[in-house]
């Protein structure tokens, strides 16, 4: 019942839009049919509400005069050959593509983000955005009358796509919606069969000759050529070609053990460009011409100032592709076991760490999920006979199809450990200078560590980012709503009006990129620069995160390890190399005693802006949550009461605003939370001005007591 022309579409081996990386091949169509498809066809004047799962693909053929809601996120939709029909889409395609294909009278509306629309064969299409930024690439092919809508706050406007004379003949365009206007332009293929414009495509040549060009031009000037004596080009006044400070520099070099000793040959000839001899001088043609060209020339130059090659083996990170089943546990028994420092073994590596410590100039940490077990967090990959409260890693139960004997804590009730705040204190007193984390329960930031002395390698389940300008947003829930383990897109969009772009939640799972910013942080800022790292509650065994320190004992600098299993990158025999094996509160609490230094207790911290906009008419109010630390949205107050005289006024959703009489003055508000450590309710005292107020909380947990100062 699938026509071989939308299967095609869809797999971009025919005239529909093709998707990246699609490639066109038969794998990907097979992969389509073996998708599981929602089928509805033939259907006449119905009201039809779809709620597909994420793997699902949407096929909508052959209908007329009906309505289509599709409620959930799907793989993709197909409209074929219907009359009449409206669909709307409420709710993520995860391929980002939606192709219809001999349709007539047909209206998409939709408020998410379609990247790509293709249209074969229909007329009188119409596509209308709820979000001005929700609209993408619009392929379309053989078709006519088609209009693209948008309606929101921010604009409002229609666009007729045009219909080229030659479209008849069965070309492809693509049209770009942006500030009200669409630019069309002619598609063709190139490379291995990817759809550009004539216009990408001459804009994409240009660069490659000016690069060229570049690279000639460097390459000649950079090295010089000598001139020569006499007709045979070697005389007494013969010079050889100049050797470059670069090369000076390299023969001071000292030679690696393995490297090739260079054959012994004849000194090479001086390579020399003819220029004053006549006879020499003669305009050569053919391949004669290329070899006395000036680029060829200086790659002869070039060549005979070359050194034997050294071959340097390096271990590349190993990360699934996703094909297969993925079992992440350690497989040797002898590796899962946990070793335990006696006491006075024990306070011998603390007394090293703390001297170590002291002398560094510049210390990072490295921490994993063995800090956060004495939350009540699980790790990962402690064996079944683990002496963690928290019981085996999450990879050795699945590894032994087990179930977990214990109770665990939700991440966002979880408290900071001893571990996480002595980590605070030794980032307030300078003696570490920035924590680089695999972990993703939140608690680092929680703690009270600044984002800017953090780099969270593989997330935050508290953070999303905007996909459209990049900018993040905190939050006091967990941001991850996808079910589908590569898909990162919450409900939520940017309040940039200016973006609306949709937000990911930023959690890396296996075989996704670590965030650019944070792996920069982690490694050019601190890794590369560090002379000690001190690794607590890491196995070692996830790349690239694990490189970190490695990359510091690679630079001269020292190494604590403090974890109940060993690691295969340190060896007790590395003399600077420290490894400690007892519980991360256990050493960080003896750490600390030797340090002199006091661990200070946990608040709840936040902070909160209160902004006031007079009109004659009224006066609004705006509350708005940030991070203790940075200008980073915060979202923490669920719901806010305003009481002005004895009127009250509410706001249960974000942005939280209330309008209030223009006389407005003195006010109180009542802030409600989400209550994770059950704090209770909070009222401020606030008198209306035109300058914003912002205000910093902080929440005892062990007495139940709010705490307000002004900033």
């Amino acid at each position: 019942i699938f026509s071989i022309k939308a299967a095609m579409a869809s797999t971009g081996t025919g005239t529909g839009s093709v998707e990246p990386n699609s490639g066109g091949n038969l794998s990907s169509m097979a992969r389509l049919f073996n998708k599981p498809k929602k089928v509805y066809e033939n259907t006449r004047d119905e009201s039809v509400f779809v709620s597909p799962m994420p793997t699902d693909m949407i096929y909508i053929r052959s209908c007329e005069g009906c309505e289509f809601f599709v409620q959930d996120k799907a793989a993709k939709c197909i409209i074929e050959k219907c009359n009449n029909v409206t669909v709307r889409l409420d709710s993520f395609l995860l391929s980002g593509t939606l192709e219809l294909i001999g349709c007539k009278g047909v209206t998409v509306s939709t408020k998410v983000q379609l990247p790509t629309i293709s249209v074969d064969g229909c007329e009188d299409l119409q596509l209308t955005f709820r979000e001005p930024r929700a609209v993408g690439a619009v392929y379309t092919v053989r078709s006519k009358g088609v209009t693209v809508r948008i309606i929101s706050p921010e604009q409002k406007f229609e666009l007729k796509l045009p219909t080229p004379e030659e479209d008849g003949k069965g070309f492809q365009y693509v049209s770009m919606i942006s500030g009200g206007t669409a630019v069309t332009e002619l598609c063709i293929r190139e490379g291995a069969g990817y759809l550009t414009t004539q216009k990408k495509l001459k804009e994409a040549l240009a660069r490659e000759k000016e690069i060229e060009k570049q690279i000639e031009k460097y390459l000649t000037s950079a090295i010089k050529i000598s001139k020569p004596a006499n007709k045979s080009g070697v005389g007494k006044d013969s010079q050889p070609p100049s050797i470059t400070e670069a090369d000076k520099s390299a023969d001071q070099v000292p030679k690696p053990v393995n490297q090739v000793p260079k054959p012994a040959t004849e000194d090479p000839k001086p390579v020399v460009v003819p220029t004053d001899n006549p006879e020499v001088e003669k305009t050569p043609s053919g391949d004669e011409a290329d070899e006395q060209s000036p680029m060829a020339v200086a790659f002869r130059a070039m060549k005979s100032g070359l050194k034997p090659t050294v071959t340097v083996e390096t271990q590349l990170p190993i990360v699934p592709n996703g094909g297969g089943k993925f079992d992440p546990s350690i497989k040797d028994e002898e590796e899962k076991k946990e070793f335990f420092d006696s006491e006075e073994e024990l306070t011998r590596k603390v007394g090293i760490a703390a001297s170590w410590l002291k002398k560094s100039k510049h210390a990072i940490t490295f921490t994993g999920a063995g800090i956060s077990t004495s939350c009540g967090i699980p790790d990962f990959r402690s064996g079944m006979n683990t002496v963690l409260p928290t019981g085996p890693g999450i990879w050795e139960l699945r590894a032994n199809e087990a179930f977990r004997p214990s109770r665990t804590v939700e991440l966002i009730k979880a408290l900071p450990s001893l571990t996480h705040m002595s980590l605070v204190k030794l980032h307030e007193v300078g003696l570490v200078k920035a924590t680089v984390s695999q972990n993703v329960d939140g608690l680092h930031r929680r703690s009270g560590l600044r984002p800017s002395e953090l780099a969270e390698l593989h997330g935050n389940t508290n953070l999303e980012t905007c996909s459209s300008c990049s900018k993040q947003y905190l939050r006091d829930f967990e941001t991850r709503e996808a079910r589908h383990v590569f898909d990162h897109r919450t409900s939520r969009l940017c309040d940039d009006p200016e973006c609306r772009g949709v937000l990911n939640d930023s959690i890396v799972n296996f075989g996704e990129n670590l965030p650019q910013n944070e792996v920069s942080k982690a490694f050019e800022d601190h890794a590369e620069k560090a002379d000690l790292c001190i690794v607590m509650g890491s196995s070692l065994r996830v790349r690239p995160a694990c490189e970190v320190p490695v990359i510091v004992q690679r630079n001269g600098g020292k190494v604590i390890v403090c974890n109940l299993q060993k690691v295969p990158q340190f060896q007790e025999s590395n003399k600077h190399c420290l490894l400690v094996f007892c519980k991360c509160d256990d050493f960080m609490s003896r750490l600390m005693k030797k340090l002199n230094l006091e661990v200070s207790p946990f608040f709840l911290k936040r902070r909160v802006k209160i902004s006031a906009t007079k009109t004659e008419e009224s006066c609004e109010i705006t509350i708005t949550g940030i991070d203790p630390y940075e200008d980073t949205p915060f979202s923490f107050v669920k719901h806010v009461i305003v009481h002005h005289g004895d009127a009250t006024f509410e706001s249960t959703s974000e942005p939280h605003k209330v309008t209030l009489p223009p006389n407005a003055k003195d006010i109180h508000i009542t802030l409600y939370f989400h209550g994770h450590y059950a704090e209770p309710p909070h009222t401020l005292e606030y008198s209306v001005t035109s300058n914003t107020q912002v205000l910093n909380l902080k929440y005892s947990i062990n007495n139940g007591v709010w705490e307000s100062s002004t900033q």
